[in-house]
């Protein structure tokens, strides 16, 4: 008998400590009340999410120029003006994370970027080398990036309207470029040139989110993507694909700046 007793309270005991760990004291207008504690994890912890916008390039070209003027023949204005094109690109992506505090959450991130730009140069001729023509010249970059992502939220106003979040993501970086010439045919020219390279890199972003309503929010956004291709695989048409260590002078700053807008699903 003294056992089930004993048993009882012990049950009661256990129920009781339940209670009080989903419970907490709360004071409003100076009264203490006994409210339920909020949980750990949020009401819909999934997040899906899409962006889009315009990206800027912020690695130095002064090197990229001069290879340009030297190896290829194009002037000094249309080197610089060449980069400057090549700055500005835009940038894609997708995220999916999961919220294992109302504050923190993991998942997963992909990120896609191009840019491209067009100039031209005069190239001497093949019959008469003193003869020259104008040859036009356009590349474009591509930057694939995928990787673990961790999310960091904090609500702005007690209503949960407004909310800053942030996201850092260690990334696998693939660099894809491609030159193509506008080949004259009195020109001797290669048709294309491909450059692929593979490296790690890492992204920063900040939004501030606007809830629609509790499973649909829009941001404006900002981030920092951090990068940079040391060794490159070379091919051409009609040539031999090489791989090239490149020299520290040479090698492929594909950092930038992003601002964009998303969209996220909760769930």
């Amino acid at each position: 008998m003294k056992k089930r007793i004993i048993l009882g309270l012990v049950l009661l005991f256990a129920l009781y400590s339940v209670q009080a760990q989903e419970r907490r004291l709360v004071t409003i207008n100076g009264d203490t009340i006994n409210a339920p504690r909020r949980p750990v994890r949020p009401r819909h912890p999934w997040v899906i999410g899409i962006q889009g916008g315009g990206s800027y390039l912020t690695g130095s070209t002064a090197n990229l120029e001069n290879n340009l003027q030297n190896d290829i023949g194009v002037s000094k204005e249309n080197a610089k003006d060449f980069y400057n094109q090549m700055r500005t690109g835009f940038n894609l992506g997708a995220s999916a994370h999961f919220l294992f505090r109302h504050s923190w959450g993991l998942g997963l991130k992909y990120l896609f970027f191009k840019t491209s730009a067009g100039t031209t140069f005069p190239a001497s001729g093949i019959s008469n080398p003193s003869e020259m023509f104008t040859v036009g010249m356009k590349e474009w970059q591509y930057v694939n990036s995928e990787g673990p992502s961790l999310l960091f939220r904090q609500w702005l106003d007690p209503q949960r309207k407004f909310s800053i979040e942030g996201e850092f993501s260690p990334l696998l970086v693939q660099y894809r470029d491609e030159i193509r010439y506008d080949r004259n045919q009195f020109v001797l020219q290669r048709p294309s040139t491909l450059r692929k390279g593979t490296n790690w890199g890492a992204n920063f972003a900040l939004s501030c989110e606007y809830y629609l309503q509790p499973r649909w929010s829009i941001g404006v956004n900002v981030g920092y993507f951090y990068s940079e291709i040391r060794k490159v695989t070379l091919s051409s048409v009609g040539g031999t694909s090489q791989t090239i260590r490149l020299a520290p002078k040479d090698y492929v700053d594909i950092s930038r700046l992003d601002y964009f807008l998303s969209v996220r699903y909760h769930f």
